[in-house]
């Protein structure tokens, strides 16, 4: 099992990883960002794999409804057997209704730091509008999101997405913990739109804090097509960008969102959580 990232300050502070919910549907794809969810978790975390089943499927099937919808509930109950088998830190949990507003459910329930959820190679706006669960953790889940893909010896070389911004220094932080742990190259990438521009150095010295020395890579172009091309050309296993907190159609071709579905590796979007506070008296 991967290392755990130690829940110690300096780098690592700020976007922590200490509730994890894990998005479990029986594919491999799930199977892949449970274990990575592992690897990105720190020492002491919880993580919990959820699946859901839709009794309203079953409607469909008249007489037949109540066999499907119990064939529904094995189905879910199945997956998580076999998820908790492969990484047996899962806590699990059935819920019942859809799986995107189910899931959501369960990460505001849990006041999770962290989703995660599995691939399946849907285009952005289909993704969107269909209803692709790791299409809606990326624009609506209020936390950071892992969108995974299989990639042998997770995280293997990390590119961090830097613009200077606040959130890009958050996601610095994360993916310096994340290369400290596990002895992983880091590169940090700033993409100019234009000749003009500084390199943002604070992400850098950031990165250096985590006693990886990063490379610094700088492009010209489009950011979201630059970091997905830079993500090939170096063979990473994960991209770490920050998000600036658009959510739903707004965000169509913001660069989080665009990584996210063209990366060829696994995307980290950190983004700090934004659970209401309740009252548990």
């Amino acid at each position: 099992m991967s290392e755990r990232l130690a829940a110690s300050g300096g780098v690592g502070s700020g976007v922590r990883f200490r509730r994890i919910v894990c998005g479990i549907d029986g594919s491999e794809e799930a199977l892949t960002a449970a274990r990575q969810a592992v690897a990105l978790a720190e020492e002491g975390a919880e993580l919990w794999g959820v699946s859901a089943w839709d009794p309203g499927v079953a409607v469909h099937a008249g007489i037949h409804a109540a066999r499907v919808a119990e064939d529904l509930r094995n189905a879910a109950a199945a997956a998580l057997a076999r998820a908790r088998e492969e990484v047996p830190e899962l806590q699990p949990v059935r819920v019942r209704g859809r799986d995107v507003p189910a899931l959501l459910d369960v990460v505001a329930e849990l006041r999770a730091d962290l989703v995660a959820v599995g691939s399946h190679g849907r285009s952005r706006v289909a993704g969107i509008l269909l209803g692709s669960v790791a299409s809606a953790m990326a624009h609506y889940a209020p936390c950071a999101v892992l969108v995974a893909r299989a990639a042998a010896g997770f995280p293997g070389t990390i590119l961090h997405a830097n613009d200077g911004s606040a959130e890009s220094l958050d996601a610095a932080r994360v993916a310096g913990r994340i290369a400290a742990a596990h002895g992983s190259t880091v590169a940090t990438m700033h993409v100019r739109e234009n000749d003009g521009g500084t390199i943002a150095q604070d992400a850098v010295a950031i990165l250096e804090e985590s006693g990886r020395e990063p490379i610094l890579r700088v492009e010209q172009g489009s950011p979201g097509r630059a970091l997905c091309e830079a993500a090939a050309s170096i063979g990473a296993g994960l991209v770490v960008i920050g998000s600036r907190g658009r959510t739903g159609l707004k965000a169509l071709g913001s660069v989080s969102e665009h990584v996210a579905h063209h990366a060829p590796c696994s995307v980290l979007i950190v983004r700090r959580p934004e659970h209401p506070e309740r009252d548990d008296d």
